[in-house]
């Protein structure tokens, strides 16, 4: 699981309700932005019977509702589930919690709430308890047609908006009401969304998105046309809409929309950031709160002709106007409140922190949006202004995210030299685990990471979707990635455009770290390409080393080499590298059925000499050093396959064991279960006896078992499975005696490896990921 968060949206059905993953994904991919950024979003599906009729125990993690602030469960309730007497007592428990937390004075009570909302799939939704059937559902019983789970991600997205919303309003009483706009409302008034838009540009458009907003939400709106009364003074009923009742603003950006003074006036009162717990006496030295309403562009424009855009807008969504269809800008104005009073909760808790340091909580600002240049020069005049203080010399700006990418914070460097930039995301592990590697500076520029890692058959039992291996990915590896480190990894490449349905997708892990690489290789270019001291050389710019094994390689063709060429590198391992004889080997297409029994086993081959290759020194030339040779400095474990492998053993497995064979230092994660999740498991408490999967009898990919003989033939051992699995079992077996320190040799100790082996927290992982890398390359350095 991520960071400690505040807020969790938790998506439950029945497993046998096969369209539930895909929805869940979608919901995923609407609440949970690139980057892991956005409200965190996890499944729970299972199916009760199966478990009961097959004697399994396993069950899906428990929702940790102590953990969190805010959960909100969304059931998504069809036959399958009504009919389920387990989960009905399920939902029946969520629904009394609800209960108990609505009834709940919230002003001082500081413990989780539940919120249930369920999501009626049919008509019987409706046959559940009684305490869950009299609560309002989210209907969405045409869950089938086209468009429906835009309706749906519609209804939630209010749902959820206009919920926190108030549990912000009526919870945080450390800012003051009549200071914070927001706090100035009652907690049950309805999201007011303010419509911008130059009369020159006409208002068809801002027309369309009221009247949808009326219709087919809960909202109000400020349309200017409509909503000052005839009489009253112009600029001040706009003014006081925008500092008391509006919770977004759409603006309409037209032709003529950057040339109207009094739109640029309104888009500044809308967007002046607000001190909102500048009179807080109660806490004092707590850190500035600096709060900024959400803001959404619709981009019409006509005719072709050329329109200026206004600096302004900053960082604002952009949403292209399709007429007939206002839906898409009006939900995405709804998820950017949300996102808005979700970090709103992430400054508090961040405030919550920085109290407990008295080194930064006075050195600190906290925003709940993206810092941008002229927001953060008002921001800093108005906390001197109110506080009657000069900000100290040195100042961290805590901003929602997990980090600014390396393009983004040059700019802001350029201007801002005295100020660092730290997302909420790099917070939550704690200042003083953050504070001890921030103070090391050492470059990984010329080292390589081997990555395996693989979607786990067993991941939706932990409480997991495939995108939250794509998270710890993610977290994991951008701490090391600005240090400059290089990254190894097998993975095929992805199309360089984006899927319009991910969801719909297996994730490609290989674009999670070419976005990494993108994101961090600017100020590499700048500095980290510059000459090294001794002159005699380059620094080598991070990059993926992409290492495939024979009919794997087919996908790898010179466009693609050509393609990537600035950041990726490709090496092949194909039959005759692989030391199959001449006479065995094939065709990439087999042609008869005979050649294709044969291909398996040479592909498992060729996969086992890939394995072992990756453990050993390899000379691998690159644009910037036609003689680049390593060994990589670590190799890192994280779910995959255990039964159906296509290699002699479990791909992680086989990997695995040549590196802790050759001595090489290892991080072996639990964290996405699979193959590598039970190897962590194992080594953490070694069984009594061999496990069944590491046994002849637990071999489901049996061909490389039929041709033992003929490869032992060719005189290897290796690629033999009654050979490699008991030599896994040695080397779990040696961590009784050795301990995981000495059995990993990746610079952690035995009770680090314990907790790197064990941990769900991502942020956790990735400190003790960077840390033992860092001291690898110490010892090496030595």
């Amino acid at each position: 699981m991520s960071n400690k968060t505040p807020v969790r949206i938790y998506v439950l059905w029945h497993e046998e309700f096969e369209e539930g993953i895909e929805l869940a994904r979608h919901i995923y991919h609407w609440f949970r932005l690139p980057s892991a950024e956005g409200i965190p979003v996890y499944p729970r599906a299972w199916n009760p019977e199966a478990i009961e009729n097959s004697g399994r125990t396993e069950l899906p993690d428990p929702i940790e509702e102590e953990s969190c602030l805010h959960n909100y469960i969304f059931p998504l309730v069809e036959n399958h589930m009504v009919a389920s007497l387990d989960w009905r007592d399920t939902i029946r428990e969520f629904a009394e919690k609800h209960e108990n937390g609505q009834k709940r004075a919230t002003g001082t009570n500081k413990k989780a709430k539940t919120h249930l909302f369920p999501i009626a799939l049919d008509d019987n939704a409706y046959q559940l308890p009684d305490e869950v059937a009299r609560l309002n559902f989210i209907r969405h019983t045409g869950w089938q047609e086209e468009e429906a789970s835009e309706r749906l991600l519609t209804r939630m997205t209010e749902v959820l908006c206009r919920s926190l919303r108030s549990e912000l309003i009526t919870a945080d009483n450390t800012i003051p009401a009549s200071k914070d706009p927001l706090a100035s409302s009652p907690a049950n008034q309805s999201i007011t969304i303010f419509l911008s838009h130059a009369k020159a540009d006409g208002t068809d458009v801002p027309r369309e998105l009221k009247e949808y907003i009326q219709s087919q939400t809960q909202c109000n709106t400020f349309f200017d046309e409509t909503d000052i009364p005839f009489g009253s003074k112009f600029a001040d009923e706009i003014s006081g809409s925008i500092t008391t009742e509006s919770a977004g603003l759409i603006v309409v950006q037209g032709n003529h929309y950057a040339n109207r003074p009094w739109c640029r006036e309104e888009l500044r009162m809308f967007l002046e950031p607000r001190y909102v717990n500048s009179d807080d006496k109660k806490t004092g030295g707590v850190p500035p709160i600096i709060s900024s309403m959400p803001l959404v562009v619709v981009t019409e424009l006509k005719d072709g002709k050329p329109a200026r855009t206004i600096p302004e807008l900053g960082y604002a969504t952009i949403v292209p106007w399709e007429p007939g269809n206002p839906r898409s800008a009006v939900v995405t104005m709804l998820r950017e409140i949300l996102f808005s009073v979700f970090y709103r909760f992430l400054c508090i808790r961040t405030a919550s922190l920085l109290e407990e340091n008295e080194d930064r909580k006075n050195q600190s600002i906290i925003m709940n949006f993206s810092p941008h240049p002229d927001q953060i020069e008002f921001s800093k005049q108005l906390i001197a202004g109110k506080s009657g203080r000069s900000l100290p010399a040195e100042l961290t700006i805590f901003h929602p995210g997990h980090g600014l990418t390396e393009v983004e914070m040059g700019t802001l460097k350029e201007r801002f030299r005295d100020i660092k930039f730290e997302g909420f995301g790099h917070s939550c592990t704690g200042f003083e685990m953050d504070r001890d590697l921030k103070k090391d500076t050492t470059s990984l520029s010329g080292e390589v990471l081997s990555v395996s890692a693989g979607n786990s058959p067993d991941l939706l039992h932990t409480g997991q979707l495939e995108e939250h291996v794509v998270e710890l990915l993610y977290r994991s590896l951008e701490p090391l990635l600005k240090r400059q480190i290089s990254i190894l990894y097998g993975g095929s490449m992805p199309s360089l455009e984006e899927p319009d349905e991910p969801w719909k997708k297996p994730a490609n892990f290989t674009t999670v770290f070419l976005n990494l690489l993108f994101s961090t290789r600017k100020r590499q270019s700048e500095n980290g390409g510059a000459q090294a001291e001794d002159k005699k050389e380059k620094r080598i710019i991070s990059r993926l080393f992409n290492l495939s094994a024979w009919q794997y390689t087919r996908f790898v063709t010179k466009v693609g080499e050509a393609q990537w060429i600035n950041t990726c590198s490709f090496k092949k391992i194909l039959q005759p590298e692989a030391g199959i004889p001449e006479e065995e080997v094939l065709p990439d297409t087999p042609t008869s059925d005979e050649e294709a029994a044969r291909r398996d086993r040479n592909t498992a081959f060729c996969l086992t000499k890939m394995r072992k290759t990756l453990a050993e020194p390899i000379e691998w030339p690159i644009p910037e050093n036609r003689k680049f040779s390593f060994q990589c400095i670590g190799h890192l474990f994280i779910g995959g396959k255990i039964t159906g492998a296509a290699g002699a053993m479990a791909g992680i497995w086989e990997e695995a064991l040549y590196a802790l064979e050759n001595g090489r230092p290892c991080f072996i994660l639990s964290a996405a279960a699979g193959a590598a999740g039970m190897l962590a498991k194992w080594l953490l408490d070694p069984p009594t006896e061999i496990p069944r999967e590491l046994t002849p009898e637990g071999f489901e990919n049996d061909f490389s078992v039929y041709y033992e003989n003929e490869l032992k033939s060719w005189g290897h051992s290796d690629g033999i499975p009654t050979l490699l699995h008991p030599r896994l079992w040695d080397i779990i077996n040696d961590t009784r005696k050795k301990g995981l320190g000495k059995v990993m040799n990746n610079g952690l100790s035995d009770d680090h490896n314990r907790q790197l082996m064990s941990s769900k927290n991502f942020s956790e992982i990735a400190y003790l990921l960077e840390r033992g890398v860092l001291e690898v390359k110490k010892k090496k350095d030595q």
